[in-house]
């Protein structure tokens, strides 16, 4: 639990996300010392900008991305 207190968030602070997400494919190959995660994302860009889209991530070792197929 963290000792710090709560921020409030207030409405006017709210920004409308630069992609939507319409639809999300994962599946999982486990094993004993590591996992691998497929996952097929489907995004659009929401509005008229130019606003990079980044994807985070820690520890992870990318193995393939595709765009546009």
């Amino acid at each position: 639990m963290s000792n710090q207190n709560p921020q409030t968030i207030f409405l006017k602070d709210y920004q409308a996300p630069a992609f939507n997400l319409t639809s999300v494919a994962l599946s999982f190959d486990l094993y004993e010392d590591h996992s691998t995660v497929h996952s097929t994302l489907h995004l659009q860009r929401n509005g008229q900008h130019q606003q990079a889209l980044v994807l985070h991530g820690q520890d992870l070792e990318l193995l393939e991305i595709k765009i546009d197929g």
